[in-house]
C-alpha cells in the first residue's frame, strides 16, 4: 500500500506531465498546489485524465471520475488533500 507522501509524489508527477504535454506552465507543483483553479488552463477534462493516470500508476480503481474535488463535487482539493482522499480509499479496501 502506498503512503500519503508517495501518492503526493505520483500526483505531482502526473500533473507536471499533463501540463508539460499541453505546453502549459507547471508552476512548481507541490502538495499545496490546487490543480483546479491553480494550474494554468487545467480543466475538468484534465482532472479526469489525471485521475486515470494516477489509478494506473498506483494500480488501484478509485471509483471516482475526478480526484481533485470533494465527494460532493463542490470543493476543489489541493494535491495533499487529494492524496489523503486516495490513501483513505486504498486503506478502506485492505
Amino acid at each position: 500500500m502506498s503512503n500519503v507522501d508517495e501518492i503526493v509524489r505520483v500526483l505531482c508527477e502526473v500533473l507536471t506531465e499533463i501540463q508539460q504535454s499541453t505546453g502549459r506552465e507547471t508552476n512548481q507543483i507541490s502538495g499545496s498546489s490546487c490543480p483546479i483553479g491553480g494550474l494554468p488552463d487545467f480543466d475538468s477534462l484534465n482532472a479526469v485524465e489525471a485521475t486515470v493516470l494516477v489509478e494506473q500508476r498506483l494500480g488501484v480503481n478509485l471509483d471516482c471520475a475526478n480526484i481533485f474535488v470533494n465527494a460532493e463535487g463542490l470543493k476543489a482539493l489541493s494535491v495533499s488533500e487529494a492524496a489523503a482522499k486516495i490513501h483513505e480509499a486504498i486503506g478502506s479496501r485492505v
